[in-house]
């Protein structure tokens, strides 16, 4: 309204001040009504007992990898009603995944005919539930699980460049990993209780990088205060 008042005063348009009004009051009138058919729709949707979880969550199928709830398999949007209405709002990423694998590192070149995402479902989604997660201080991942024998096991985490990797107190060299196609490492595990810690190690040059800029703020700082009490000091004197 504002918009078309202006443009009236203007000499744009010669209507009248209740033209302005009856046209504001229409938009505004069709606006309401647009959002009110489009919650109606989101609500008939979830509602419906024939619509996948991928469409009622706005997304596709290969987007989401479903597990089950209280033994039943979760596969319409009206199964994942009930995950919305617990005390414990974990429980709805605990019961649907999304199968997403971007920012993932992969090994060797790009493939549009290698299925990462059944790759991210394989080696991470589907054996999560047998590790069990922390973060423990200073950024620190680690992962526990046991196993009734000694043996190889591909533990359900991402491994990039500048990753340590430490097993049951050993740190792990990246060729010991063996990494699969989006880079989860292979190690062997002992019999019993085991335990793996990965943390981030940045690059020499990224510290100095950002060290420098710290510098470099810090001198900005001083610099601006000093200027200020030498001018202060000139308009005294």
């Amino acid at each position: 309204m504002l918009v078309v008042q202006e443009l009236r005063l203007n000499g744009v348009f010669h209507w009248t001040q209740a033209g302005i009004k009856l046209l504001t009051t229409i938009v505004a009138t069709s606006a309401v009504v647009s959002l009110a058919v489009a919650a109606a729709t989101f609500v008939a949707r979830q509602s419906d007992p024939n619509i996948s979880i991928a469409a009622g969550l706005g997304t596709n199928d290969n987007n989401v990898f479903a597990h089950r709830y209280h033994g039943k398999k979760i596969k319409t949007i009206t199964d994942l009603q009930p995950v919305f209405h617990v005390k414990d709002k974990s429980a709805l990423i605990q019961v649907v995944d999304r199968r997403t694998p971007d920012y993932v590192p992969i090994q060797g070149n790009y493939s549009t005919s290698t299925d990462y995402y059944s790759a991210y479902v394989r080696y991470v989604i589907s054996p999560k539930s047998k590790f069990h997660h922390q973060v423990l201080p200073g950024g620190v991942l680690r992962l526990t699980w046991n196993q009734k024998r000694a043996r190889q096991i591909r533990v359900p985490v991402v491994v990039y460049g500048n990753t340590q990797v430490i097993l049951n107190g050993e740190m792990l060299a990246h060729k010991e990993l063996r990494p699969s196609i989006i880079s989860t490492p292979m190690v062997h595990g002992k019999r019993g209780a085991n335990h793996i810690d990965l943390s981030y190690q940045p690059k020499m040059m990224t510290v100095i990088s950002i060290w420098w800029s710290v510098l470099a703020w810090v001198i900005v700082g001083l610099s601006t205060i000093k200027y200020c009490l030498f001018n202060r000091q000139i308009k005294r004197g």
